[in-house]
């Protein structure tokens, strides 16, 4: 069967996994149901939301507006914290006005939501407007492939991070022997390499 929710007061709160969902209303109302085939719920802008993957190997799919995987859908939840759980999981991630990343987390805001993802084995973001990527990297040997208009970290633990469509990326080594190779595309580019930091525009 199918089971639809709604969540619309700030303070209200659905948590969503493979084998049931829990809603908690502001005014500490609780409802728990299992064995529904499809999960559905409506955050109104304003309540909080968490998703936790299966076992599996899930593809989770996050937009401004909602969270969806394996017949559970997230709409319109202010916040949104989303366990990737066991198996090869991969997180897609579209419309990110900022992002900052690390090996074990990313977060993400979005025009209508903020994001936090873990447990991923993969990420992939998308920005949109003049968005701004921050990436962290582990303590580990870690290597950054990127060009003028997307970059790639492959943690040392294997982890990959994938962003296309930001207007700045920065990227942060954090210890370890770590790699960058960057490539320019068309047009006018400018390069600032030194002992640390490397810097490379694209222009027109």
């Amino acid at each position: 069967g199918a089971l639809e929710i709604g969540a619309t007061a700030a303070g209200d709160y659905v948590e969503l996994s493979a084998t049931s969902a829990k809603a908690t209303s502001a005014n500490g109302f609780e409802l728990t149901a299992t064995n529904f085939a499809t999960v559905s719920a409506v955050g109104g802008g304003k309540a909080s939301a968490s998703l936790v993957g299966s076992d599996g190997d899930d593809v989770v799919a996050a937009t401004a507006t909602t969270v969806s995987t394996n017949g559970l859908e997230l709409q319109n939840f202010a916040s949104v914290r989303v366990d990737g759980g066991a198996g090869n999981d991969v997180a897609t991630i579209e419309g990110a006005t900022a992002l900052n990343a690390a090996e074990n987390a990313v977060v993400a805001a979005t025009a209508k939501s903020t994001l936090v993802a873990f447990g991923f084995e993969t990420v992939e973001a998308k920005g949109v407007g003049v968005a701004t990527a921050n990436i962290y990297g582990s303590r580990g040997d870690d290597s950054v492939l990127a060009d003028a208009t997307q970059t790639e970290m492959v943690y040392a633990a294997g982890t990959v991070l994938k962003t296309s469509g930001f207007n700045t990326t920065n990227v942060f080594g954090n210890g370890g022997a770590d790699r960058a190779s960057l490539f320019a595309g068309s047009g006018l580019n400018t390069f600032d390499g030194r002992a640390n930091q490397a810097t490379l525009a694209n222009g027109s």
